[in-house]
Formats: C-alpha cells, structure tokens, sequence
C-alpha cells in the first residue's frame, strides 16, 4: 500500500472525528428562561389578601410556574392558582396553604413555599387568578417565565 493513500485515509478519519464531535447534544423543554425573550424574561406577581379573589394578570406569551410562596400572620392561609375565577377544580394549576399550630401565630412565622421543577405551563391569552382564603392577613409570591 502506497503512504498517499494512507495519509488520505488517515485525514478522512481525521475529519470525520472532528465532525461527529462538533454534534450538540439535545435538551427538552422546559430548560429554562428563554434568553430570546431578553435578558430576563421572569415574572412575579405579590401581594396581601384577606380573602377572595385576585386578578393578577393576562398572559400574553406562554408561561411556566415555577415557584409560590405563601405566608402570614394569622393561623392559616390558602393561595389556589387558576385561570378562572370560580371554585371549577379543572381550571386550578397550583395551591398552597399553612396551617399554623403555634400559639403565638401573630408572630409571622408562618409559610409555605412551593418549588416546582417542572414547572406548571400556562397558555398565552389565559388570565391567572389567586384565590385567597385566611384566617388574618395572606401573603403571597407567584413567579415563572415566559417561553416560547
């Protein structure tokens, strides 16, 4: 065998290496805040309720659910996420509540935080409503980010 066609095949080899380890690998959604969307696509909505409901706002993109924090003062407090302000279950996306069993419950050291992996998605054009219901003053944290 002549050493030209060694060396030809030698460079093929080369080449076909540097190819094959220049390939991504995949990821699956979601993955994440879109860095398309700018440099920070998240979104939060806080507030102190009572009880009743809050509008917190339409979605004009798709949206991911990532996070709620509830806390307050009083001896408990229920934060249900939704997309309908009535007492429909098919439209609840998340809830959390406390219950404090403390005897000094005026102290504020009350919560609930909710970490979701995954993540809750919502469809664009949805409006998201909380409904509260406490025993004293709710406060509450919905955040997540827009997707594509």
């Amino acid at each position: 065998m002549d050493y030209r066609n060694i060396l030809a095949f030698a460079a093929l080899l080369l080449c076909g290496s540097i190819f094959i380890h220049s390939l991504n690998t995949a990821n699956a959604f979601p993955s994440g805040p879109s860095v398309s969307l700018g440099s920070n696509p998240i979104q939060s909505w806080a507030g102190r309720a009572y009880t009743g409901w809050v509008t917190l706002g339409t979605l004009q993109q798709d949206f991911i659910i990532t996070d709620l924090l509830v806390s307050g003062t009083g001896q408990s407090c229920t934060a249900t996420i939704s997309t309908q302000n009535t007492d429909s279950y098919s439209s609840v996306l998340f809830s959390g509540s406390y219950k404090s069993f403390n005897q000094n419950y005026g102290q504020g050291d009350s919560q609930f935080n909710g970490n979701l992996r995954s993540g809750v998605r919502v469809n664009a054009g949805e409006t998201l409503y909380a409904s509260i219901e406490a025993d004293g003053t709710c406060n509450y944290v919905v955040s997540g980010y827009y997707t594509h």
